[in-house]
């Protein structure tokens, strides 16, 4: 899908619609309990379509009228510029090695629906440029500035992350945001594997706010629908 396409979608009374909001709905029941300004989005292992929740959960919070970032702080293989179809040169990266120059490293995105409606006004900042070594050997507290530094210019920073399973960085972002969003593709990936992911990010200081089942098939929601094939299911 093209960004268009998702902002249709978003926009529509669609069951991928209505599955956002009540993710939404989810989100902001858990604000009332805890202050949330940064949430991290993460799987347990690669394809369970995490960075397409993170964007569309971003691109659905933008087009309330919140001011959203949307962070990809996957250094090794970045693709939310790629799903958005935006540069990917500089961002997240340079901000890790002390580059706060915002004008530079996010990019303001006017989407707009390709069946009607409203344009969504996104802020988004791209990895910068792939890393084989990621976050490992990070400068002491530069992790920790780097959010500080987001959260004092947008309203919630939303950042995916590499999964947990293949490397280290979720782990090390996990304990720095107000809160992790697991995400889960049914049929994909093996129970204790998810336990183990769920276990490591709580055991590195992590708070989970849920898990987000994806890509449930149609006969195993009926009669209900695929409205509650993404939701917010708390731990």
């Amino acid at each position: 899908m093209t960004p268009s396409e998702f902002a249709a979608q978003l926009a529509s009374e669609s069951a991928w619609a209505r599955a956002f909001e009540g993710l939404i709905g989810s989100l902001m029941l858990t604000s009332a309990e805890r202050t949330l300004r940064t949430i991290l989005v993460t799987s347990a292992a690669p394809g369970e379509g995490k960075t397409t929740i993170a964007t569309n959960l971003a691109m659905m919070l933008a087009r309330a009228g919140r001011r959203i970032l949307l962070v990809d702080a996957d250094l090794r293989r970045p693709s939310v510029h790629k799903l958005l179809r935006c540069s990917g040169v500089s961002g997240f990266a340079d901000l890790l090695q002390g580059r706060e120059d915002l004008a530079h490293l996010v990019q303001s995105m006017r989407i707009e629906p390709s069946r009607g409606g409203d344009a969504i006004e996104l802020s988004v900042m791209a990895s910068g440029r792939p890393s084989a070594g990621g976050m490992v050997g990070l400068q002491p507290g530069r992790l920790a500035k780097a959010l500080e530094f987001l959260c004092a210019h947008y309203e919630l920073v939303i950042l995916d992350s590499p999964p947990v399973l293949a490397v280290s960085d979720a782990l090390l972002l996990a304990p720095h945001v107000d809160g992790v969003m697991f995400v889960i593709a049914a049929g994909l990936v093996r129970e204790r594997e998810a336990q183990r992911a769920k276990q490591r990010l709580e055991a590195n200081g992590g708070h989970l706010l849920g898990v987000v089942v994806n890509a449930i098939d149609d006969d195993e929601l009926h009669p209900y629908g695929r409205s509650y094939a993404t939701e917010l299911e708390r731990t």
